[in-house]
Order: structure tokens, then sequence, then C-alpha cells
């Protein structure tokens, strides 16, 4: 009995003895696994997500009612982010398999994680070939990548020719231009020639750079440079190519950031001198390391991107950079007549042009065009009939006059149109076929009645038609679903329609100095944020605008600058009446 007692004793004291090597090496402690995990490269491109993901939750707040598509990109970028804080939160917390286990080790030395075992064999065989084009290391990613940049590359020419050229002006058109061109040539060189790991670093962050570009600056310039807003389809279509490849280049930058560090956890395990771990700091010197498998991946793609395919890619971009700098050259050389475009608008109007775009209509033949136009004082009672070809006017803001009439033709294309302190009778009759008009402002006219199409602007969010002759507003104005803001005050309304309560996203509404006011009891269902018959502080000032920290000078559109179109100063909400804003003016 002891005998056999023994054999099982040797039997089971050599499996002791010989346990994994990987399992007797001391284990990283969180805080070491932490700081490999979070170095600088990390916290860059976390903070830049964030950014990012903020600068388009503005923009799904400004486009709010018009278009989803801000907020999928900034939930995107949200869910992103915090993928990127979680996985560093998870392997250093929890991701105990610092050394031995390579089967399991995520991308890392020898072998890598398979999908699971599933008995849809496509899925698997997906997930391989999205590997195989989107993974770093995949053989087709390098083709991938020079294809989708062409892509990018034609896009922004087409945005160029469609949008920059047709809304901004001259100078700042042509600078997107020799952007655009400089993305090209960097992009037909990086094709045409076998790049190492360290130009594919230099590549990534000039792409994402110009992706950041191409999105920010038009938006900047618009907003703060002449002060208009994006129409929504052109802010769809600037952002959202860019947006999307941005995403994808950050998540692959981030994935190959990721994998180095975590190899260097189990180099630093494997590297241990007297039990104890060696020392890694938290920086890298290259974001994709140079290593065997990097460089032989490298090597497989480009077997696979072959000869044929770099020079098409190359000629391609080529093409497409030489199409910009022969436009460009004509554009900055080719001269504007401008004793002509005063001949056929009037100088008056021509110089109230804020932004000209000869190039719009065809990009080798200057003609008149315009999309902001900004007169002071007008001196005619209607437009020259030559404005109705203004086909890409986008924003028109005339300030007192005498105008009586606004072309039918005109509305098709504006954004928003405020026409205050002059002598409008009527409003087109066709305007309810505007499918972009969004602000429409006619205060201190003579508008006695609304056209029947009033109603049909579906994309109309504030009206304010205070200080003018309504008798009525149309019975189906509840049918208008963006309005937001309507300001009625000082007419001769003696009802208003029941369908007001019906309007799901009206926040504010101003109906004193009208009879309805006298006895009218407001609709339960109307839900708005002020008392509807409250008197103002001002003719010129609406209450949500008080304290609001914007000086609100008599209209919406002299929130910003107080001198812009030689309004007086002391006017709108700027009063003492209504303690200078609230303290948002000054009192001198």
């Amino acid at each position: 009995m002891s005998k056999e007692k023994d054999v099982e004793l040797q039997d089971i004291e050599p499996v002791k003895e010989t346990r994994s090597e990987d399992e007797r090496l001391p284990q990283l402690s969180r805080r070491s696994k932490g700081k490999i995990l979070c170095g600088h490269a990390k916290l860059v491109l976390v903070i830049f997500v964030g950014v990012i993901g903020a600068a388009l939750w503005h923009l799904h707040r400004e486009y709010a009612r018009d278009t989803s598509v801000f907020l999928i990109l900034a939930i995107a970028f949200v869910l992103l982010f915090l993928y990127f804080a979680g996985s560093v939160v998870f392997f250093a917390c929890f991701w105990a398999k610092d050394g031995g286990n390579t089967e399991n080790s995520p991308r890392g030395g020898t072998k890598r994680t398979r999908f699971p075992v599933s008995p849809m064999a496509c899925l698997e065989r997906g997930w391989k070939i999205k590997n195989s084009i989107f993974d770093p290391s995949g053989k087709y990613f390098l083709a991938q990548r020079h294809l989708s940049q062409l892509l990018e590359c034609f896009f922004h020419c087409y945005n160029f020719l469609s949008i920059y050229i047709c809304s901004l002006p001259l100078p700042f058109s042509t600078a997107l231009g020799i952007i655009i061109m400089v993305g090209g040539t960097v992009n037909a060189y990086a094709s045409l020639v076998k790049r190492s790991l360290h130009c594919q670093n230099l590549l990534i962050i000039f792409d994402a750079v110009m992706d950041v570009f191409m999105v920010a600056l038009p938006f900047l310039f618009r907003w703060y440079g002449i002060k208009v807003s994006t129409p929504t389809t052109e802010a769809v279509q600037i952002v959202l190519i860019p947006a999307l490849g941005l995403f994808f280049k950050v998540k692959t930058v981030w994935s190959e950031i990721h994998r180095i560090d975590l190899e260097r956890i189990e180099r630093a395990v494997h590297g241990t001198v007297d039990g104890r771990v060696k020392r890694i700091g938290r920086n890298r010197h290259s974001i994709y390391r140079e290593s065997k498998e990097r460089r032989d991946a490298l090597k497989a793609q480009n077997l696979v991107f072959r000869p044929c395919c770099r020079h098409t890619i190359s000629a391609a971009n080529v093409l497409a950079t030489m199409f910009l700098f022969i436009l460009i050259v004509f554009q900055l050389t080719a001269k504007v007549d401008d004793s002509r475009c005063q001949d056929i608008y009037s100088k008056e109007v021509w110089d109230g042009c804020e932004v000209k775009i000869p190039f719009c209509q065809s990009p080798f033949a200057p003609t008149c065009g315009c999309t902001v136009l900004k007169l002071a004082n007008y001196s005619q009672r209607t437009f020259p009939p030559a404005v109705n070809e203004m086909s890409r006017l986008s924003n028109l803001y005339i300030y007192s006059g005498i105008l009586e009439f606004i072309p039918d033709k005109l509305h098709a294309t504006l954004y928003d149109m405020i026409v205050v302190d002059n002598h409008l009778a009527t409003l087109p009759e066709k305007i309810g076929e505007s499918k972009t008009l969004r602000v429409i402002d006619v205060s201190n006219n003579e508008l006695e009645v609304l056209p029947e199409s009033f109603v049909k602007m579906k994309e109309l969010q504030l009206f304010a038609v205070n200080n003018n002759t309504l008798r009525k507003l149309p019975e189906n104005i509840g049918e208008m679903d963006n309005v937001g803001f309507l300001d009625v005050r000082n007419n001769r309304l003696k009802s208003l329609p029941t369908s007001i309560a019906a309007m799901p996203r009206l926040y504010a509404m101003y109906a004193s100095g009208n009879p309805v006011c006298h006895d009218y009891n407001p609709p339960q269902k109307l839900k708005i944020e002020n008392d509807l018959c409250e008197q103002q502080c001002s003719d010129g000032c609406r209450s949500l605008f008080l304290g609001d920290g914007y000086c609100t000078l008599r209209y919406i559109i002299y929130n910003k600058k107080p001198h812009d179109f030689n309004v007086p100063a002391y006017q709108g909400c700027n009063v003492a009446s209504c303690r200078y804003d609230n303290g948002d003016c000054p009192s001198s």
C-alpha cells in the first residue's frame, strides 16, 4: 500500500515542477498597466474624439429640426469615446493574461484572436474579409486606404464646385481649393511610392488634419466671417463623408496604439530582473511599432497593391489636382466687370452684395452672382427684374427703405429673409413653394394679409410680422410643424386660429397690441414660455431675449455686432425701459 502511495506521489510531484513558466512570472499592478495604457498619444486621441463629438452635438442642436444626421454622428463619436476609455479601464483592471497565453493575447505576438465559432459560417467569413480590408495588418488595407483617399479627394472637388464657389467669397474658396490641391498632391505621391511604417504615421495624421479643416473652415467662416448660417443640405454634404472618414481613421490609430501597449505590457513581464518587473514608460516612439509582424504585413500589402493600381490612383489624384489648379488660376486672373453688374442690378443693389460668387453658374465664365444681399435705406419701391436671376441668393437683409414688393422667384433659394422698416404690402404669392426658408422677419411694414400658400412652408422656424396691419392669420397655421417663434404684436387681429395650439414646436408667441388680447383666454394646450399678451419693455425687444448673453439690438440679426448695418445703438432691448437688455448691453 505504501509503495502505491509513493508511486502516486512520484506522478504528482513532476506536474508541480513542470508548471508553465508564465504562471510563475510576476504580474503588473493595475497602476503600472494604467501608466502604460494611458500614454500621451491616447490622451490626445481621447480629447480629440471628445471635441469632435461636442462639435457634432452643437451642429445637431443647430439643425435638430431639419435632420438627425448630426445626432447620429455625435452618438457615434460619443460611443467611440466611451469605447476608448472603457478599453483602458478593462485592460488595466481586469485583463490578467500578462504573459503566457498568446492565443488569447489581443492581436499580439504569435496568434490572433479568432472569430467565435458559430453555426453561421458566413458571419465568420465576413469578419475575416472585414479584417483583411480595414485591419492595419490586413492584406487589402493599403489599397483600401489609397482608394478611400482618392474618393475623398473627388468628394472635396465636388464640394468645391457645388458649394464653396457658390456660397463663399472668392479668396476663401480659393484657399479651400489650395488645401484640396495639397491633399491630392500628397495622396498622389504616397500612392506611387512604397511607404515605410513611419510614413504611415505621418499620412494618417495628415489625413485627419485635412478632414478637420475641410469640415470646420467653411462653417467657421460663414458664421464668424459673413455672419450667416449654412443651409441644412449643404451642412450635411460638407460634414458627412469627412466625419465618417475621421471616425474610422481615429479608430484604426487607437487599435494600433492599444495593441502596441498590450505587447509592451507582455514585454515588461517577460523582461523581469530578479523577480521584479522592468520599468516601461508611458510614451512610444511611433504609432506603429517597427516589428517583424508589421513589416511582413506591409510587404504583403505592397504585393496586393500592384503597380498598375498605384499608377491608376496616383494619376487620378494628379488629374483632380491639375483640374483644380487650372480652375483656380483662371478664377484668380479673370476679372469681374463691376460696371456691367451695376448696369444689370443697379449700383445700389450690387454694392449691397456682401458675398459675390462670380463663378457659381459657370466655373470658367464670370457672372454677376450674389449669395448674401444686405441693403440699408433702400431707395426703390421694387427690385430690378434681373434680381430674379440671382439663382443662389440664400440670405436677403433689407433694413429700412421704401420697398413695396419682393419678386416672386426670389424666395426659391432663400434661407433667411429679413425685410424690416419698409412698405411691403404683400408677400410673394408662391412663397409657400419654398423648401429652404427658415427665417422670415417682415416687421414694421404694411402687410394686411398673408398669401394662401404661406402655411405650406414646412421648414419655417421663425416668423416675425409685428407692427403691420394684419387682420387675420391663416386658419390652418397649425399645420406649420416647425415654427417655434411667432411674433404678431401690434396688428389688427381680433381672433387667433384655434389650430395654433396644435403647433408642436411653438415655444414663444407674442400677440400684445392686438384687439384679441383685450379679453382673450389662450387655450390650455398652448404651451409657450412667455405670456401671450404681455406688453414688452420695448417695441423691438422680446422677453426671451432679455439677459440671454447677447446685446440684442432691435431685431434678431443685430445680436452679434451693434454697428453692422448703421443701426442706432439705443434700440431693441438696449434701452432704459429694458434695463439695457438686463445688463447685456452697456448703459453708455
